[in-house]
């Protein structure tokens, strides 16, 4: 099948693995390979497989990366060949496939695939139909990892539920460099050159980690990314993220502000990747979501840089999506301890304030939001309290539980927004002297 490539879209996502998938298929398929689609993703997750590594090993989350270095990894694979097509398959299979819970299970599977040769792909079942070259490549990053795993400076390394895909990324970030990972991935699904994902920093700078912290109206606050988004639940696992939003509490208290922790819990300003700043410049639309709201979306604006960049770029739309349902992050307990849902007005507001954006600059960093046809959250006073913001409601598909976007219909209306294009076609940035690119 030959993908199309038609439009001037040229988007930059700020949003976190799981909450893109099918709108990444859709902003793929009618982009020009020449502009391409860039998404940044945090690094901040402390939980489940890639959290394990971040506590043994240090560096930055990989978890989100994954996901969507391989889910545009499938939308490549649709226009390759049969045979490469399959192959890439294959390769999605063994980078998504996670090890047993039981502990000591999930290390014996790992033993057996170490000990195989890697020079083929007979050598292991999950290396079934694998092209030579994949299988090549596996062995340059997991045996390094392997290695790594034996000097853990904590205690003893826990593969139960590990990602291999996680394991692949973090391999090339202790023997190389964690770009050298996703550009290894992204020739390795022949994703083309312009078709990136962007971790919001590359590493933890002076810190062996980057985590995330959530301070609260009330004074108290949640440390660990784990702790604010997914907290374990009864009789579950550390190592299996419990995210069904109807089985976790609300937030205890209202949020207030968001910062980076390193391992110690000390707060932290960790450099943002320049090559985020890079697309901004590059972009002509900035889109803010899907995703968690809390944990997904706002970690990778959090960086002063980012933020300063996207107030520069006047001449673009930056649109909002909002999610069609509250989780915990985006639910509280009042002082009175009653559960509150917070409205999309209520998120633009933290947003906002988050970010130190000044009372009447609103319109620099979000100009327009986009609510899903029947969603479950409610406006609230957002178009009284932001007035100039356009909001748009986009339908949704039917027969689905929760409203679902037509993503489609999203794809169009940010086309839209840039055919003709409004903005100067050289337009630069203005920033204070203290950020550079």
């Amino acid at each position: 099948m030959d993908i199309m490539y038609t439009s001037e879209l040229r988007p930059l996502i700020f949003a976190g693995g799981s909450g893109m998938k099918n709108l990444i298929d859709e902003i793929a398929s009618v982009v020009q390979r020449d502009h391409g689609l860039h998404i940044v993703v945090p690094v901040t997750d402390d939980g489940g497989s890639t959290g394990e590594i971040v506590r043994a090993i240090g560096g930055v989350a990989l978890g989100d990366i994954r996901q969507v270095l391989l889910r545009l990894g499938h939308f490549a694979a649709s226009a390759l060949p049969a045979e490469q097509a399959k192959a890439c398959r294959a390769l999605d299979a063994f980078l998504n496939h996670r090890l047993p819970c039981d502990a000591a299970a999930a290390k014996a599977e790992w033993q057996a695939l170490m000990s195989c040769s890697f020079v083929g792909p007979g050598d292991h079942p999950l290396l079934q139909d694998l092209h030579p070259e994949q299988v090549a490549m596996l062995r340059l990053f997991l045996k390094p990892f392997h290695a790594r795993t034996q000097r853990a400076p904590a205690a003893a390394f826990c593969f139960s539920n590990g990602c291999l895909g996680n394991f692949f990324l973090a391999g090339a970030a202790s023997a190389y460099c964690l770009d050298t990972g996703i550009l290894a991935l992204e020739f390795l699904f022949r994703i083309p050159s312009n078709f990136r994902v962007h971790p919001a920093c590359l590493a933890p700078g002076n810190a062996r980690t980057v985590g995330l912290g959530l301070a609260m109206e009330d004074g108290d606050v949640i440390l660990g990314q784990n702790n604010i988004s997914h907290p374990p639940v009864c009789g579950g696992s550390a190592h299996v993220v419990e995210k069904d939003a109807e089985r976790q509490d609300p937030l205890p208290a209202k949020p207030s502000d968001l910062f980076f922790i390193d391992e110690w819990e000390r707060r932290i300003e960790p450099e943002v990747n320049p090559r985020v700043l890079e697309q901004v410049l590059a972009c002509n639309v900035v889109i803010y979501g899907r995703g968690s709201f809390l944990s997904s979306i706002l970690p990778s604006l959090r960086f002063p840089a980012v933020t300063e960049a996207i107030r520069a770029r006047a001449d673009i739309p930056k649109v909002f999506i909002a999610n069609g349902v509250n989780d915990r992050e985006t639910s509280h307990l009042t002082a009175g301890r009653a559960p509150h849902a917070m409205t999309v007005c209520d998120m633009i507001t933290l947003m906002l304030s988050i970010l130190h954006v000044p009372d009447a600059a609103y319109l620099e960093y979000v100009t327009h939001v986009l609510l899903p046809e029947n969603g479950k959250v409610s406006e609230g006073n957002l178009r009284a309290a932001y007035p100039g913001l356009t909001v748009e409601t986009i339908p949704c598909l039917k027969g689905k539980q929760q409203p679902t976007y037509d993503d489609a219909v999203i794809v169009d209306y940010l086309k839209s927004l840039v055919e003709p294009e409004a903005f100067l076609p050289e337009a630069k940035l203005i920033l204070s002297d203290d950020v550079h690119i």
